[in-house]
């Protein structure tokens, strides 16, 4: 059974708060930061498209989805749930980089998501992306502020 979320601030727009929840379990990270990363990455529309191809709210470029998705890129449900499978898979392969602790082994995944895990594991942790790195700083300070309080018990 997924998890229900009491999103009472209202923070997840539609009906896809408790899909944040079951992501979130999935990924073993919390709502807040599965959310946090869904606005950063397309402000939650479903319809968003980067300019170098990733579609959906989660964002996925077409060999990733090709991976993790089932249906379409734009299907929000889809998108979200293929996010906490992808985050958890991410996780898994960060982990040879030993990370200090659970917002560094955080980090190390946001930054594989923006920059791709080899990437990562080839600069044995964060590129200095600009782009990489303010990413990783704009979902950690959302997830604790926006959407700090999603996902609580009722």
């Amino acid at each position: 059974m997924d998890p229900t979320c009491a999103d009472r601030d209202q923070a997840i727009p539609e009906d896809w708060a408790d899909d944040v929840a079951a992501a979130a379990r999935v990924s073993g990270f919390p709502s807040s930061v599965v959310a946090a990363q869904i606005d950063t990455e397309s402000r939650w529309d479903p319809d968003a498209e980067s300019p170098v191809g990733a579609v959906g709210l989660a964002q996925f470029m077409p060999d990733t989805w090709e991976l993790y998705g089932q249906g379409e890129r734009t299907d929000p449900e889809a998108s979200i749930a293929a996010q906490g499978h992808y985050l958890r898979d991410l996780r898994r392969m960060m982990a040879p980089l030993n990370p200090a602790d659970e917002q560094a082994e955080l980090d190390l995944v946001l930054a594989a998501y923006n920059a791709g895990p080899t990437v990562v594991l080839e600069n044995g942790g964060i590129p200095a992306y600009r782009e990489t790195r303010n990413y990783v700083e704009q979902i950690n300070r959302l997830s604790t502020t926006r959407y700090a309080e999603v996902c609580t018990q009722a």
